[in-house]
């Protein structure tokens, strides 16, 4: 008995020293692993237009060593994500949308989550668009940086920035100015998932860009509005030669109806470029389960898989 008791005070005693022991079972949870597997470097300046300086937030795969020099990278180029948030064209910023970003950082993608200007704050539309292009300039620039792989360039986001993402994506370097900073190169980007975004401001019940902007005083001479809502829809901007297309959207969705994703897959298909539509029953502007959120991404992966995008296996080890 005298024996028993011993053995349990000794236990007690020693058991808050108890240490982790790894085993070749251990199941390594993607999310946990994150902050000792990526570094996150905040608020880089992109671009300035007059006194106004454009941030974006990397996140880049590597692993933490715990002593000097603190991070050991192995220098091979990844795939990139660009976000772009949305909004509505005329609020949100680039941190709110970063936990939707993780299924990307636990895959050791490199991720570039960005702000741009507002409707607000631009003397068109189109300014909006050119900031998101400068963004991806901003990539092609800082490729040895921060490991990225501008042949393996998705660019993303939701409801405003899944527009804008299309945008970014579709326009060539003929098709758009440049904010007065010219870009002397082709942004090419290897596929685009947009998220519930709107794609043809000419579509029958579509508000137009008179009507989404009419508080928005622009500069005298924008007074072309349907030629806008043409300039400014993404479909305008489809070819046989157009990067894949993924599109994720409710189909109860009351802010950009459904017909949108239809209408921008007709164009898609009749040019011939690769896509896909998930469609999620009875939902609205994003209101995704996480059953729904999980289905998407195995989507999403299957999708860039087939098209020659990402990892072809698990997260590569940098051990």
């Amino acid at each position: 008995m005298k024996k028993k008791y011993l053995l349990s005070i000794i236990a007690i005693y020693f058991l808050p020293f108890a240490g982790f022991t790894q085993t070749s079972e251990q199941v390594v949870d993607q999310v946990a692993a994150i902050s000792s597997q990526s570094g996150f470097s905040s608020n880089i300046t992109y671009l300035k237009v007059g006194d106004q300086e454009l941030k974006l937030d990397v996140i880049v795969p590597r692993l933490s060593l715990g002593e000097p020099p603190w991070w050991r990278i192995d220098n091979q180029p990844k795939p990139t994500l660009l976000y772009i948030h949305g909004g509505g064209w005329v609020e949100g910023e680039k941190e709110t949308r970063m936990l939707g970003l993780l299924p990307f950082v636990s895959k050791g993608w490199v991720v570039v989550n960005i702000n741009y200007r507002l409707a607000q704050e631009v003397q068109s539309p189109m300014d909006m668009v050119a900031d998101c292009r400068h963004a991806l300039n901003w990539i092609y620039d800082n490729t040895t940086r921060f490991q990225m792989d501008t042949t393996q360039i998705v660019v993303a986001g939701e409801s405003a920035g899944g527009h804008l993402a299309l945008m970014t994506g579709l326009l060539n370097k003929s098709s758009i100015h440049n904010n007065g900073k010219e870009i002397n190169r082709d942004l090419n980007v290897a596929a685009i998932i947009n998220w519930y975004g709107v794609t043809d401001l000419n579509a029958r019940k579509e508000p137009s860009i008179k009507d989404r902007f009419k508080h928005i005083n622009w500069v005298a001479e924008l007074t072309d509005y349907d030629s806008l809502n043409t300039i400014f829809s993404p479909v305008t901007y489809v070819n046989t030669h157009s990067a894949p297309v993924m599109t994720i959207h409710g189909d109860a969705d009351p802010l950009v109806p459904y017909q949108q994703a239809e209408i921008l897959t007709k164009v898609l298909n009749e040019n011939g470029v690769k896509n896909k539509l998930i469609t999620i029953p009875g939902k609205k502007h994003g209101n995704f389960s996480a059953e729904e959120r999980t289905y998407i991404f195995e989507q999403i992966w299957d999708f860039l898989k087939t098209n020659g995008i990402g990892f072809d296996a698990q997260k590569k080890s940098m051990n």
